[in-house]
């Protein structure tokens, strides 16, 4: 083999290689850069598990209330009453396919504040236990985002499994909750 074909055949496999590393560090980078968490396909982000956090900490601070005998139906009710109008509205806007990013905000801030304030009034009206204090809250930035992400066309299936989880979601009546009996709902597992 001539020198000059040598030659021309490492220069070769030094471009391949240079582009390969070139694909590699532009790969390394979009891995570094990106902090989006795919799902893999068919499962639902978990969005419904946010407002079943919301829905136990309701729940469990109406157990007590009715385990040390007071009547919290109306304070409870009004956080019942929103949180219950948002997954219907949710509800709509994933089964019509199209909502408005700041409506499911400020709708969900509504929900969020009239949660929080039956679970302050609750925590004013109960005797102080030691332990940990669960508190009425969700990102909604990130809440609202989500479900728009939900909205384009390909994540069909995805809504499907959502609407499914906002159902159980659901606050029930003041009636059938159970005085709390010392064991309380446990909150549902962060991932």
């Amino acid at each position: 083999m001539s020198e000059r074909q040598s030659g021309n055949r490492l220069k070769a496999l030094g471009v391949v290689a240079a582009i390969a590393l070139l694909a590699l560090a532009c790969w390394g980078l979009s891995l570094f850069f990106s902090n989006r968490q795919e799902l893999p396909r068919g499962q639902a982000p978990d969005l419904s598990s946010q407002l079943a956090g919301l829905r136990t900490v309701c729940v469990n601070r109406a157990k007590r209330l009715k385990g040390e005998g007071i009547d919290g139906a109306g304070e409870y009710e009004k956080a019942q009453r929103a949180a219950n109008e948002y997954i219907g509205y949710l509800d709509g806007v994933l089964s019509g396919g199209s909502g408005d990013q700041e409506q499911i905000k400020q709708r969900l801030e509504k929900t969020v504040a009239e949660c929080s304030a039956f679970v302050v009034w609750a925590d004013e009206k109960l005797p102080h236990k030691a332990g940990a204090v669960e508190s009425a809250s969700i990102d909604i930035p990130a809440f609202a985002f989500g479900i728009m992400k939900l909205l384009s066309s390909q994540e069909q299936e995805r809504r499907k499994a959502v609407r499914e989880g906002l159902q159980g979601c659901k606050f029930p009546s003041w009636g059938d909750i159970p005085p709390d009996t010392g064991r309380q709902e446990k909150s549902p597992a962060k991932k």
